[in-house]
């Protein structure tokens, strides 16, 4: 059985959404307005998995770009437009969905401007001014060099996001009530753009789906001292009760879970060898683990998981 068969058999559902990936996830109403903006024209989507779903039922002619493998669309190419370049592919229409940071949200808009031809259409969500304190300022950022080689209108509210569980982990102090909203940009490329410089390489993330549940563990080469996973000191216990990029001490999180499950690993190769094991189900994990440092695992939500197969994939992030 080849490894793209043996993928499909073990992903049989949507995976829960992961943090690291900023995935959080249209309402239905908002895939059926995307959907209809974006009508019969052939179709470049970035990040817009669900959209994707949709018009791919509808037999139109689309194409998902996304790092995450485990989307269920068929016409899917794994590549982050973060680091990786476009396809040299044309369409009458590219959507796309980034992460809300401007110096991401530049460069995937380039990206997608290199796949379609001028006067084709851009489909982007934009954050709205209150997202952060410097929300407002960077939207005219960005909007002023959008406006340099494209006509733009925006349309306010115009998409909703479910509540992904990482971010009810983290709802207490964000105190957020109500669902994520977002504004719609409609771009109308008058002109060709070079494309922005990919964002400088990050660390590499291994990541295992223990059927929905999802698990990140940061590649360390070198570790020193005794192995395992410790509380991360700005965590409540394991859960981190945050969902932004820019949080205070997130660069020292070493473990993610889907969860928000979060902790600092000593040994993390060894810990990243041990969940690549053939051997690995929710029958035996406690019996891999017992012999090691790292049962301290045992305490997160994947052990609410039943899982019989480990579908594994990795990315720089």
């Amino acid at each position: 059985m080849n490894s793209e068969t043996e993928n499909e058999r073990i992903v049989a559902t949507l995976v829960e959404p992961h943090p690291l990936d900023s995935d959080w996830r249209f309402c239905t109403s908002s895939i059926q307005r995307i959907s209809s903006l974006i009508g019969t024209q052939s179709c470049i989507l970035l990040g817009m998995p669900s959209v994707a779903r949709q018009l791919e039922s509808q037999r139109s002619r689309i194409l998902l770009i996304d790092r995450q493998p485990l989307q269920l669309v068929k016409s899917h190419i794994y590549l982050d437009p973060s680091f990786d370049s476009p396809p040299d592919l044309t369409f009458d229409c590219a959507a796309l969905d980034p992460p809300w940071y401007p110096e991401i949200f530049l460069r995937w808009l380039a990206w997608a401007a290199q796949t379609v031809g001028n006067r084709g259409t851009i489909i982007c969500t934009l954050w709205p001014i209150d997202t952060r304190p410097s929300a407002e300022q960077e939207r005219w950022g960005l909007l002023s060099w959008l406006e340099s080689w494209s006509d733009v209108t925006i349309i306010t509210e115009a998409v909703a996001y479910e509540t992904p569980f990482f971010e009810l982990q983290a709802s207490a102090p964000l105190g957020r009530t109500h669902p994520r909203l977002g504004d719609l940009l409609l771009i109308r490329k008058r002109k060709p753009i070079p494309l922005a410089p990919p964002l400088m390489m990050r660390e590499l993330w291994y990541r295992f789906s223990f059927r929905s549940y999802q698990l990140a563990i940061r590649h360390q080469q070198a570790s020193s001292g005794k192995e395992g996973i410790k509380h991360h000191p700005l965590a409540n216990n394991w859960l981190w009760k945050s969902v932004s990029r820019r949080a205070k001490g997130i660069e020292a999180i070493d473990i993610w879970s889907s969860r928000n499950e979060v902790g600092i690993v000593n040994g993390a190769v060894k810990l990243i060898n041990l969940l690549q094991s053939k051997n690995i189900s929710s029958i035996n994990i406690r019996k891999e683990l017992e012999n090691t440092n790292f049962l301290s695992l045992l305490e997160w939500k994947i052990m609410d998981t039943p899982f019989e197969d480990v579908f594994q994939w990795k990315h720089r992030a």
